[in-house]
């Protein structure tokens, strides 16, 4: 592997943009299923006078978002590292900050001026029966309770301050004169002086170790589900985030941006094998104690989510592990067998990824209070809304595009 030349366009990469698409899919999926008794917090909540799903009451469910947790949101970073990596040699500092403040910055002040109080306000009217003025009021009230980023465009944020932060360093370097003249802002060494790097077994458990300890020490402040308020955050995923970002930059620069190809086979056994060996001691743990009469399994789940005890650490390892490996997983597969383009039609499904993740709280909020009093199974209802919830929310998203479009923004979404 060499480290990529300055002024190469790069073949198009399509396995990225349909892995982009299945997380925005997984996603939306996601947080559809919340609600029926997952694992997580969600804007609906069913009615008094619905069927009731208590958290963590579904087992499939469960595993799902669990299973979910450790991976999407951080493989959604490694993709943005990448693609940060790579449009940064094209441009220069102030076109390229510029574009990200578009692209991120003014959807995420957006949507936490307006997108919580949207949802609410379609719960209220479609679930509760309420009237205009009562909608209206309550989309007042959510305005006047904005104290930082609100719902999933944390994402946004956080993605616009790690970029912010790689823009610093990226272009202070030196800038060779003749690729300045030709508008690039990045400073490419020699490619014989700067010898390419492939990730190491060493590497990968010190990475590992280190983002684990570091998740494992935030979560005895910020246990799961504790919400930091300026950027909507659970910071006991950040270690991870950071980790799979800097790993998206790195493999641009130095791995020809060979994603799929970062975990090796090896690697990838044995990752395997830790976390089988993860689950079974966890497993062991948690019977002997439950068996024990010590706590109960409801306690223990508490426990994991953060503080110092075995069970907190055990999720830390765990999480950091899965993610890495089913990451690994689902860039290889795409890789593999869906590495053409994606589309029905003229109709480029990844190109209105962004859009439909933008307009996925309203549309699954709606469905969800459409579907609000079905006397059916918790997973019935999460597949039945999810499934109609991924073309809606791609067709709204598309609208949205084309809206914001035709009024001179282009580029915004």
């Amino acid at each position: 592997m060499t480290t990529r030349p300055p002024g190469v366009r790069e073949p198009r990469s399509f396995y990225l943009d349909n892995v982009r698409t299945y997380l925005t899919a997984l996603v939306i999926v996601h947080h559809t299923s919340l609600p029926y008794g997952g694992f997580g917090t969600w804007l609906y909540k069913p009615s008094p006078g619905a069927p009731q799903y208590p958290p963590s009451s579904s087992l499939p469910i469960l595993v799902f978002n669990a299973l979910n947790q450790t991976y999407f949101m951080a493989t959604f970073f490694l993709l943005s590292g990448y693609f940060s990596a790579l449009t940064a040699r094209k441009k220069d500092q102030r076109t390229w900050l510029k574009e990200k403040w578009k692209r991120l910055g003014v959807p995420t002040i957006l949507y936490s001026l307006f997108g919580t109080g949207i949802a609410r306000g379609i719960i209220a009217s479609v679930r509760d029966g309420a009237g205009w003025s009562e909608v209206a009021s309550i989309q007042w009230d959510a305005l006047k309770a904005i104290r930082g980023v609100r719902g999933p465009v944390w994402y946004c944020a956080l993605l616009l301050i790690f970029d912010m932060i790689y823009a610093q360093y990226a272009y202070s370097m030196t800038v060779d004169a003749d690729e300045e003249e030709e508008g690039l802002g990045l400073l490419v060494k020699d490619t014989e002086a700067q010898k390419p790097k492939e990730i190491t077994t060493k590497q990968l458990c010190l990475a590992l170790g280190c983002t684990a300890s570091a998740s494992y020490l935030i979560r005895y402040f910020y246990p799961v589900g504790k919400v930091w308020t300026p950027l909507a955050l659970n910071l006991g995923y950040v270690p991870q985030y950071v980790l799979f970002y800097t790993t998206g930059i790195l493999a641009y620069t130095y791995l020809d941006g060979e994603l799929h190809a970062i975990i090796t086979p090896r690697m990838r056994l044995g990752l395997s094998g830790a976390l089988i060996g993860i689950d079974a001691f966890g497993w062991w743990s948690l019977k002997a104690i439950v068996d024990s009469g010590q706590t109960s399994l409801g306690k223990i789940f508490e426990l994991s989510r953060g503080g110092f005890n075995q069970f907190s650490a055990l999720y830390s390892i765990w999480n950091e592990v899965a993610g890495v490996l089913l990451s690994s997983v689902a860039l290889l597969t795409f890789r593999t067998v869906c590495n053409g383009r994606w589309g029905i039609g003229n109709f480029d499904v990844a190109r209105y990824s962004y859009p439909a993740f933008l307009a996925h709280g309203s549309v699954v909020v709606l469905l969800q209070s459409l579907v609000d009093t079905w006397d059916v199974s918790g997973l019935c209802k999460a597949v039945t809304v999810g499934s109609v919830a991924l073309p809606v929310c791609w067709s709204v998203g598309w609208g949205m595009a084309k809206v914001v479009e035709s009024i001179g923004f282009k580029g915004y979404i």
